[in-house]
């Protein structure tokens, strides 16, 4: 009989450790709510223009919290429940590199109060602008009767207005430039110089592009002498398609602390292996604070 209850207590110790030992392994599992993000919207003045854009990321905080950056569309895990602050930042691809993404550091944010529920989703639809202190040295949509670009006196052709349908990004108007052999180098800049800030301050060139060549963006860094001097910043693809791209300028623009402003250019020479080259763009938009 005693080895009976022995056995009977063993095999009770033996359950409980099994069971106890599964809470450990598997403790309840915490339900989340979902937040819902699949797009961010740009809203800008009248007088700015176009409101093209290419947010491709939330970087989401609730609570003053951060939860992390996500792709859009997005539909991410929330740990809370019931009413919160959320703050959206909009996040872009830097020189339209996957691997160099960041919250666009001249779009405001996006604040609202969400209700979470547990295993509920809730969808908003984020609106940003820019921010007011933003500045605009240049901004080229093509839309006005001249043209902010000049070509430099190397350049053997120049970027003029086209309204052809087919090669139109948005409004009436777009830049175009043809290359040929007997016209294969194309080079523009920014008919102003402009002061820029050194300090390290963000800079950024924006603008929309479908090119059949790559085309590079760079400066003229202006002296007191009066000489100046080049440098290609970033090497832009070649895009079958319109495309938008945001190119980092303020790290080859602090390279030249004693330049007294700068000239913007875009530039490329028709490859040998091609007979022409065309080469559309819109919406060239030099940023800073």
């Amino acid at each position: 009989m005693k080895k009976i209850k022995k056995n009977i207590f063993l095999i009770v110790f033996l359950f409980t450790v099994f069971f106890s030992s599964c809470e450990i392994i598997n403790p309840e599992e915490t339900v989340p709510s979902y937040l819902r993000i699949d797009t961010i919207k740009l809203d800008v003045a009248s007088n700015l223009g176009s409101n093209s854009h290419k947010i491709t990321d939330a970087w989401v905080y609730v609570d003053d919290q951060a939860i992390g950056a996500f792709e859009l569309p997005a539909k991410l895990p929330i740990l809370v429940e019931g009413k919160h602050k959320v703050f959206i930042k909009a996040g872009i691809k830097v020189n339209g590199i996957a691997d160099t993404r960041g919250a666009y550091p001249f779009y405001d944010g996006y604040t609202t109060e969400v209700n979470f529920v547990k295993d509920s989703v809730v969808k908003i639809n984020p609106i940003v602008n820019y921010y007011s202190v933003t500045t605009f040295p240049l901004n080229e949509d093509f839309e006005s009767s001249g043209i902010l670009l000049i070509k430099t006196s190397r350049s053997d052709t120049t970027i003029e207005k086209t309204n052809a349908t087919f090669n139109v990004f948005e409004g009436e108007y777009s830049g175009i430039v043809h290359l040929t052999p007997a016209a294969d180098l194309f080079e523009c800049e920014s008919m102003e110089a402009f002061k820029l800030p050194l300090s390290g301050n963000p800079i950024f060139l924006e603008l929309n592009y479908k090119t059949e060549i790559p085309f590079s963006v760079g400066i003229f860094a202006n002296y007191r002498d009066g000489s100046s001097k080049q440098h290609s910043i970033f090497v832009v693809n070649k895009s079958d398609n319109w495309n938008k791209i945001y190119i980092n300028m303020a790290e080859g623009i602090s390279n030249y602390p004693d330049a007294i402003d700068f000239n913007i250019y875009i530039g490329t020479t028709l490859p040998t292996t091609q007979n022409e080259a065309t080469l559309l763009f819109d919406n060239i938009r030099l940023v800073h604070n």
